[in-house]
């Protein structure tokens, strides 16, 4: 795939049929979502149930979920489904800025998926305007295995990175300006979070619920 915009609820789909697929050099620009469905959202790229996915170098701009009822607004919505875990995914040096939304808002969103690796992106300001969350990165509690590395995430309103599964690692990525900078949720286990330099984050550079493996991290308020 080339380069593409788009002006509709998603700008690149995905789904299972698409295993293997590189999807890479994308400019993807003004996603707006204006629907009140619980289980619609916009996503500047949503992948559904696939495996050995590449996602690179694609630049996503402007993605925005208005309705207070909407699932909300996705840079990049990486999902297993409801019975098939994503695997194998790489998301590699993407660029990702102004995502908003009257609920819940992401950078990047992973749930359900294993043995996947965020590396080199840029995620710079994620806002919600109603009474929900905004995430940089979110990797949900039934992910395993995910490599979170060499990120910036920039002004995200509530957690820059948030980890609730298992066995991951948080490695040399730069998180500034948000509440929370890394958060290690209490469903989460046996991660490793080191040599990431957090700071300029008002409430916690890093909070851990004390069954991970923490080190090195350079903290400044």
């Amino acid at each position: 795939m080339t380069s593409s915009t788009a002006n509709n609820a998603q700008g690149i789909l995905l789904s299972g049929a698409s295993d293997g697929a590189v999807v890479a050099n994308n400019n993807i620009e003004a996603i707006s979502y204006t629907g009140s469905s619980a289980v619609t959202f916009g996503a500047g790229i949503y992948c559904l149930g696939t495996e050995r996915i590449t996602f690179a170098n694609n630049t996503i701009k402007t993605v925005s979920s208005s309705h207070a009822s909407a699932q909300g607004a996705y840079g990049m919505y990486l999902w297993g489904g409801a019975a098939n875990l994503l695997q194998d995914i790489t998301v590699s040096n993407n660029t990702i800025t102004a995502v908003s939304s009257a609920t819940d808002s992401y950078g990047i969103s992973m749930d359900e998926a294993n043995d996947c690796i965020i590396e080199g992106c840029l995620i710079r300001t994620v806002t919600e305007s109603g009474s929900g969350t905004a995430w940089g990165i979110f990797v949900d509690d039934d992910c395993d295995r995910v490599k979170i590395t060499d990120c910036q995430v920039i002004a995200s309103a509530h957690e820059g990175i948030e980890i609730e599964g298992d066995n991951g690692t948080i490695q040399d990525n730069i998180v500034s300006g948000c509440d929370v900078g890394i958060l290690i949720d209490n469903t989460a286990d046996r991660n490793v979070t080191t040599a990431n330099h957090v700071y300029g984050n008002t409430s916690a550079q890093i909070t851990d619920n004390g069954t991970n493996q923490v080190t090195a991290n350079n903290l400044t308020a």
